[in-house]
């Protein structure tokens, strides 16, 4: 058999291989977010884990998006150097401006600095403190409440 018969079958197990290695992973991210989104929320365990991070007065808690969140970050928390991470999900009718204006005050009064300047590029504000970080996003929903979701991240490490 020629070099590059070789070469060519090779090159084709290792596509194959890299395909089926890929779609396992997809299902079983899939797989791992279905039992996240399945699992009951626990309003008050959800908000005594953001621990010390202010909330937004004018807000309701959204099951939903708590949901979402939380197993959107059992899959991208993996990427995460955070010893710990908290996530809820909330509505507020105010604008996103005014969500922010507040989150910038109540945060940077209780030490923390804003990271990345406003609106950053993985949306919304982020600020830090120490090892400690809160991520607050704000998207507006056609039709209903903007949605609110609050993140804090513990522990980071450098």
């Amino acid at each position: 058999m020629s070099p590059w018969a070789v070469t060519g079958i090779g090159c084709a197990v290792l596509l194959v291989g890299s395909i089926v290695g890929i779609g396992a992973c997809g299902v079983q991210m899939s797989n791992a977010m279905k039992e996240e989104l399945k699992k009951p929320i626990d309003k008050e365990q959800v908000l005594a884990e953001l621990g010390d991070t202010p909330l937004y007065p004018k807000i309701q808690f959204d099951e939903n998006s708590t949901k979402i969140g939380r197993a959107g970050m059992k899959i991208g928390g993996r990427f995460v150097p955070a010893q710990r991470t908290a996530i809820a999900g909330f509505r507020t009718e105010d604008a996103p401006a005014l969500v922010y204006g507040w989150y910038d005050e109540q945060l940077l009064k209780a030490g923390y600095r804003l990271e990345d300047g406003r609106d950053n590029k993985r949306g919304g504000h982020s600020y830090r403190k120490d090892h400690d970080m809160v991520v607050v996003r704000v998207n507006p929903d056609k039709g209903e409440a903007n949605s609110l979701m609050v993140m804090r991240f513990y522990n980071i490490k450098k």
